[in-house]
């Protein structure tokens, strides 16, 4: 036996025989906990273990380990870890173990572990997190009251108190996995500090050497930025591309989106992808309304000059807060455990797991469950709004009904007749008029939701008279005849003429 292939069985010996843990991933991927517990979790084909590889080879043989002995010794491992090893789930930052929240600080840092009433440091934990080269160790956190989270108000340039609580709470939120999450859309005009409070988000939640994303290519690029972020932030998108609204859809609610494995030509990887996302533009660029029903959208204004401060100085007043901010975090979260279970809804929202949550914690923070009920539903409203004024068809539809209770027609005749309104209002130029009756179909299913909020059901299906289309209005407004804006019980100042 060669020299090399001597080192390379005795590196294979050792390992076996130390404390190291070889396991795989939900995901197939072969991993080793170099001390069997949580702080030292390497995936096998990683850069950082096989540094950790090549100095363990040069501190017991004094000699340098080749890269034919690397790749035996890390095949070797990996098909004990693979076939042999235990499936344990790795998360990214938070994950549930019981009623236990853990949070992680990073590689070889203590984790936190929150409890119901309770939340504390401890230096030893089980294999439960992965990490990436570009994340950050978290702070350490101090001891802090629920109260202090009212420092977050310092770094958001957000003016309404509702849409403050939501923040808040969206944000305490993100630490808290297993749900689906809105996607937080922050909007509003040049100099409104946009970026900043993403930044700010990120900093606490996952903080990274990597700040913004650009916004990916496919689906495939976005899979992985979700696999190796807890937190993604999109800056300055101008548009969102259908296939991209539709991914951040998915990934809002949890859905699967698989990647090409590397160096393969067939291999597929599933990702199961839930985690809070957020993006910034200076206009409302979300349009499906499936996307909408999904997200928390707040306006921001631009900032005076007499308010801004030098970057120098936000960062390091929000360092020297952040601590102390984290500690605020942790204790609402502690407290929200104790409530979360007795939180009881009359009518449930499209997120319905974090509107629980978020009374839960907006009761931890020492407000009511109704004034983030309230906040919520306003923020609902907004996305109806924007649902309607995205779909030409949904705006040609509140016209028609506009001062009657019911219309009654073939696909063929609704379609006619909303054309004759488009013209009218200007609407048949958009690029997503239905060309047929099938087109028009699918328009309206993608706002049914919407207009059923605006007091407008629409039926569809075969009849003994053929496949007809009912449309409903509950709530009939008198009106002139000339009169085509949308009726003011929409809560809205905006005209199809707008």
């Amino acid at each position: 036996m060669s020299k090399a292939s001597e080192i390379v069985n005795a590196l294979l010996e050792d390992i076996q025989e130390s404390d190291a843990k070889l396991f795989h991933d939900q995901y197939g991927e072969p991993y080793i906990a170099l001390q069997g517990n949580g702080q030292q979790v390497l995936k096998l084909n990683s850069k950082d273990f096989k540094q950790w590889l090549a100095q363990e080879c040069y501190t017991k043989f004094n000699k340098p380990l080749s890269t034919e002995a690397i790749t035996k010794v890390i095949l070797t491992l990996s098909g004990i870890a693979t076939f042999k090893g235990d499936g344990i789930s790795l998360h990214t930052r938070s994950t549930w173990e019981g009623d236990h929240l853990w949070y992680d600080n990073g590689k070889g840092e203590p984790a936190i572990l929150i409890s119901p009433g309770q939340w504390k440091v401890t230096p030893t934990y089980p294999i439960l997190f992965r990490r990436f080269g570009h994340q950050k160790p978290q702070v350490w956190p101090v001891k802090a009251s629920v109260s202090d989270v009212e420092l977050l108000n310092n770094y958001v340039n957000i003016k309404s108190e509702q849409q403050m609580l939501l923040f808040v709470v969206y944000t305490i939120a993100a630490f808290i996995p297993g749900f689906p999450h809105p996607l937080l859309l922050l909007h509003g005009p040049q100099g409104a500090g946009k970026s900043t409070p993403m930044r700010v988000l990120k900093e606490l939640i996952d903080p990274s050497g990597i700040h913004a994303l650009s916004q990916p290519h496919n689906d495939k690029e976005f899979a992985q930025q979700g696999h190796h972020h807890a937190f993604l932030f999109y800056d300055n998108l101008s548009t969102l591309p259908t296939w991209f609204s539709d991914a951040l859809a998915r990934a809002s609610t949890g859905d699967g989106i698989s990647k090409r494995a590397l160096y393969t030509d067939d291999d597929d990887v599933f990702y199961k992808l839930q985690l809070p996302i957020g993006i910034n533009a200076i206009s409302q660029v979300i349009l499906k309304p499936d996307l909408l029903d999904r997200a928390i959208l707040l306006k921001l204004s631009r900032i005076e000059s007499e308010e801004r401060k030098s970057e120098r100085e936000f960062w390091a007043n929000f360092y020297d807060d952040k601590p102390k901010i984290l500690g605020a975090i942790y204790e609402v979260i502690a407290v929200a455990l104790t409530i979360v279970d007795s939180v009881k809804l009359d009518k449930l929202p499209r997120m319905a797991d974090f509107a629980k949550w978020g009374c839960a914690v907006a009761q931890a923070i020492g407000f009511e469950q109704q004034d983030f009920i309230s906040a919520y539903q306003a923020n609902i409203d907004s996305q109806n709004d924007e649902a309607i004024y995205a779909s030409s068809v949904a705006q040609a539809i509140i016209v028609l009904m506009n001062g009657r209770n019911e219309w009654l027609g073939t696909p063929s005749e609704l379609l006619g007749a909303l054309t004759k309104i488009a013209l009218e209002q200007n609407l048949e130029t958009d690029r997503t008029w239905p060309k047929g009756p099938v087109w028009l179909t699918r328009r309206i299913n993608e706002v049914e939701p919407n207009l059923k909020e605006r007091n407008i059901e629409i039926d569809h299906g075969p009849t003994a008279a053929g496949r007809m289309f009912k449309l409903t209005n509950s709530h009939k407004p008198t009106v002139n005849a000339e009169n085509t804006d949308i009726p003011d019980d929409s809560n809205s100042v905006k005209t199809v003429n707008s």
